[in-house]
């Protein structure tokens, strides 16, 4: 058993970091100051993020998200509700999420 936990550290520690160094990160918002490696992450943010308030909101129990993924995924974790990717517009979610 040792060995195979040695293996999976060795392993583990041959990999690269699984976090962005922050040198990595080239694009700034110039509003807020967060940054993002990737210039599509930063027009993403500055989209639906920065300064805007959240667009989701929980009908069950007031959990509000800026995006829609997040909010599909409170959705089928916390309350077990399970959405496609094409049911934001469904009869459902115009009663029921206050967007």
């Amino acid at each position: 058993f040792m060995a195979a936990q040695e293996a999976v550290s060795a392993h583990r520690d041959s990999q690269g970091s699984l976090y962005v160094v922050e040198e990595d990160r080239q694009h700034g918002c110039g509003v807020c100051g967060r940054m993002y490696r990737y210039k599509r992450d930063l027009t993403r943010h500055k989209r639906y993020e920065c300064l805007k308030e959240p667009q989701f909101r929980c009908h069950l129990c007031g959990y509000k998200a800026k995006q829609r993924s997040p909010f599909r995924r409170h959705l089928y974790h916390k309350h077990s509700i399970r959405m496609g990717r094409g049911e934001m517009d469904t009869e459902f979610c115009k009663a029921q999420v206050r967007c």
